[in-house]
């Protein structure tokens, strides 16, 4: 009977220690989309709807961007407050040569924004618009 109570306590405290490590990681996910082409790391994201999903434990985060369940890239970011939060998700966009890359990820009625190129974003904050939904582009 010993035995039998041995291997309870077992597998009880490695389900408290799977439980506690996934407690840890923070996970978040929401959708966006695209309006026009916009490159993201490297690679060039169609007009369409994008599942981002990122996880990490402090402000920066690594995101993945997916359609199904394809990541078709990943990028950095840093997850930014917001003083006011948006009524409808939106991501900026900066015109680069011939194509735009995604600077900010915004959500609808999230207290924070992910912020793709932090030295881009703070120097144009002021003269970047966001549209209601789909992207926008400095103006």
């Amino acid at each position: 009977m010993k035995q039998l109570s041995l291997k309870g306590s077992i597998v009880l405290v490695v389900l408290m220690m799977a439980a506690g490590a996934f407690a840890g990681t923070v996970k978040n996910k929401s959708d966006l989309d695209f309006s026009k082409a916009v490159q993201v790391n490297g690679t060039e994201l169609r007009p369409g709807s994008y599942t981002l999903k990122w996880e990490g434990t402090g402000n920066d985060v690594d995101v993945q961007f997916t359609q199904g369940k394809k990541i078709l890239t990943t990028a950095h970011a840093k997850v930014v407050p917001v003083t006011q939060k948006m009524d409808n998700s939106s991501a900026v966009v900066e015109p680069s040569g011939s194509s735009s890359h995604l600077v900010e990820a915004r959500f609808a009625g999230k207290p924070y924004k992910l912020v793709f190129n932090q030295e881009t974003s703070a120097q144009n904050d002021s003269t970047m618009k966001t549209s209601g939904g789909g992207d926008s582009s400095q103006q």
